[in-house]
């Protein structure tokens, strides 16, 4: 057999396969990047329920069943995650909230908000970033005392 017709052989080969290794390389790239995002995903919540053990985050200006001992200052954090990942980015938000909060002493985040993304951001929204900001104020409680806790839903006297 001639080289050449060998090359052109090897060549008409490749034009029927090289597609379908294109495809399967794609597949499993693919399937790589979404199982990154969900160990990702997965890591965000595990540090968010173990970081509610330790802080409590309301919206109210209170915590139910506890008084507030010292107000500690304000605390914020911004989560980001890209291509509708936007769960996990207020979950990041949460857990850095939590931590900072934690690092000032407080065990409890009362009157928490979320900040809306500013419409401006043109740039964000062509990357398709998902920003998420959570502030509030970081206090430190202290237990009510039995004899003065009252039911839910009870009036006091």
């Amino acid at each position: 057999m001639d080289i050449p017709i060998i090359l052109k052989h090897v060549f008409n080969f490749l034009m029927v396969v090289a597609p379908f290794l294109i495809v399967l390389l794609l597949v499993f790239r693919a399937a790589k990047k979404r199982m990154q995002k969900r160990v990702a995903v997965e890591t965000i919540q595990r540090a968010l329920e173990e970081m509610r053990e330790k802080v409590t985050v309301v919206t109210t200006a209170e915590v139910p069943g506890r008084a507030i001992e010292k107000v500690l200052g304000p605390v914020s954090a911004e989560g980001e995650a890209h291509r509708g990942y936007f769960s996990a980015a207020e979950n990041r938000a949460l857990v850095l909230l939590m931590h900072r909060a934690l690092l000032m002493g407080a065990d409890a985040v009362v009157e928490l908000k979320r900040a809306a993304p500013p419409h401006g951001d043109k740039a964000a929204s062509r990357r398709q970033v998902n920003r998420i900001r959570y502030f509030g104020m970081a206090v430190k409680l202290a237990e009510i005392p039995p004899d003065q806790a009252k039911e839910p839903g009870t009036i006091a006297e």
